[in-house]
């Protein structure tokens, strides 16, 4: 405890080190290592001392340190009004509700996914562990982990600065002028001195503790006499909860990437057997932009490598899959890298999480989507997939999308280029044999103004002419119907051209109606020409 609390990590790390090898089952010992480790950048071994530690701790210990509700907003946001798992849904919880709850928690909260270990589930034990040494009171029954300052301890690490002001804020007296000026507000005014407008009275001896972080966040606490621990004062209550409810955990002191960006990431999902989806996903990493640090500082080609992490979770928060890869630094026109995937998923929502992170620069680009699969059957359309289209025309007889050998886009075009459209068609009805529907394209520009005029051409695959519309629409439908031979999966690859001259951003709607049954089917998806 005395070690952690001067921050002597290499004599805790000797200590315990040493009691490890005279008690073998100490547990506390191996926390005390873990914590050193970690404190001392050996994340590895951090990580392999902490699952030793909690080997040796009964389940009821282990639920009631490491709780997930500790990092949870306490109720509602009080900003959005928006209800998600919060610390009191979570207490509401079964036993095997928490461990997957807390399971998907991580994998989705791990700063860099491209390690094996978690920084930030590692750092939430390192704060549990020293919250539960330091202000741990057995003579009154308090535990640490569940007093004021363990609470904004665990939530936001351990403080950038501290100061000690004499007398308690319970006490200090409002002298400000309009009598409003509150604890909270003097910690943005004043951080150098007392308590803006307020005098402090140190009656019976108390002392206001001022908890000070770089991102601009500070908390009080009473350290009044006769109450056994520090409190926070009953004026801050209420700002404290607000905050947790906003930003219920900060990981500031982890060593972890700087987001810089936000990957696009697209998701195009085809019907595959057993009520599951291939699906596509695509995204262009901003290769320019991650590693202009190091390249900015004479570094190499080698020292600006990019890791790219792609892992797929499952409704149980289980990694079910999972691709790491290096991609090479060198650029394109764009300053980007273009990367896709084909995953199968089954029935239900799945997470997709994509990291791309420039070691030699620390910084970071990543995407968070949540995938559904419903496992839908009879007449339907696949979501529609963009390509780029290459000079090679693919086949048109084709049984499956993946069949065309197209290269998929992430929705981004340059001005001239042409724009594939690809979909399949499930579950057409047939009348001698034939399938007969009808295909409408319709394309509209979403930010109009000082636009100019739309005019498409529509192309088959093989680039021969279906139809066209021009004029000065800002909204055009154009459509053909076809009448071929009956298949149970209907395969499509058109391409859009004219909309090369015309930058912006674009809303497509595809509908198909199946001219026998006059069902309908439709999808949207959008795309911007650059």
């Amino acid at each position: 405890m005395a070690y952690a609390a001067k921050n002597r990590w290499d004599e805790l790390l000797s200590a315990a080190t040493k009691r490890g090898v005279t008690s073998a089952f100490d547990h506390q010992a191996r926390f005390a290592r873990g914590v050193a480790l970690l404190r001392l950048g050996r994340v590895p071994e951090a990580r392999a001392a902490f699952d030793s530690a909690t080997a040796l701790i009964d389940d009821d210990e282990r639920a009631r340190l490491f709780r997930l509700d500790r990092l949870l907003p306490p109720a509602v946001n009080v900003v959005t009004g928006v209800r998600g798992m919060d610390a009191a849904t979570y207490r509401q919880l079964s036993a095997i509700e928490r461990a997957t709850t807390a399971a998907m928690y991580w994998a989705l909260n791990d700063p860099k996914s491209v390690t094996v270990e978690n920084e930030a589930e590692l750092e939430f034990m390192a704060r549990v562990t020293i919250a539960d040494w330091i202000w741990t009171d057995d003579e009154l029954g308090i535990r640490g982990t569940d007093t004021d300052r363990g609470d904004i301890f665990i939530r936001y690490g351990p403080p950038d600065e501290q100061l000690s002001i004499e007398g308690t804020a319970s006490v200090q007296q409002d002298l400000s002028a309009s009598g409003e000026v509150s604890s909270t507000a003097w910690s943005k005014q004043n951080p150098s001195g007392p308590p803006g407008g307020m005098s402090a009275s140190s009656q019976l001896g108390g002392v206001t503790l001022a908890w000070i972080y770089t991102s601009g966040d500070v908390f009080f606490f009473d350290l009044a006499p006769g109450f056994g621990t520090a409190r926070t004062p009953l004026s801050d209550q209420q700002f404290v909860h607000d905050l947790a409810s906003i930003k219920p955990a900060a990981w500031g002191n982890v060593d972890a990437p700087v987001r810089i960006d936000s990957l696009s990431l697209r998701v195009t999902r085809f019907r595959a057997k057993n009520d599951s989806a291939d699906v596509v996903l695509v995204t262009q990493v901003p290769a320019r932009q991650l590693t202009h640090a190091v390249k900015a500082r004479g570094g190499t080609m080698s020292d600006a490598a990019i890791l790219v992490d792609l892992r797929l979770v499952d409704g149980a928060a289980h990694v079910f899959g999972r691709d790491s890869s290096r991609a090479s630094a060198s650029e394109g026109p764009t300053g980007t890298i273009r990367m896709s995937w084909v995953r199968r998923l089954g029935r239900g929502t799945s997470i997709v999480r994509l990291d791309a992170l420039s070691p030699s620069a620390k910084q970071s680009a990543n995407a968070l989507r949540a995938i559904s699969i419903e496992g839908a059957a009879g007449f339907g359309t696949s979501d529609i997939l963009l390509t780029r289209v290459d000079d090679v025309a693919p086949p048109m007889q084709v049984a499956r999308w993946s069949e065309l050998g197209l290269t998929p886009s992430t929705g981004e075009f340059e001005k001239g280029e042409k724009i594939g459209v690809a979909w399949e068609t499930y579950g057409l009805s047939s009348k001698d044999d034939v399938n007969r529907y009808r295909i409408t394209i319709e394309v509209e520009r979403v930010n109009k103004a000082g636009a100019a005029a739309l005019a498409i051409r529509l192309l088959d695959g093989l680039g021969a002419l279906i139809t066209q519309s021009t004029g000065n629409a800002q909204r055009l439908s154009i459509g053909f119907t076809r009448e071929v031979s009956a298949r149970d999966t209907r395969v499509e690859y058109l391409t859009l051209d004219g909309l090369g001259t015309s930058a912006g951003d674009y809303r497509l709607k595809l509908t198909i109606v199946d001219l026998i049954t006059n069902a309908v089917a439709s999808r949207h998806t959008r795309f911007r020409v650059m």
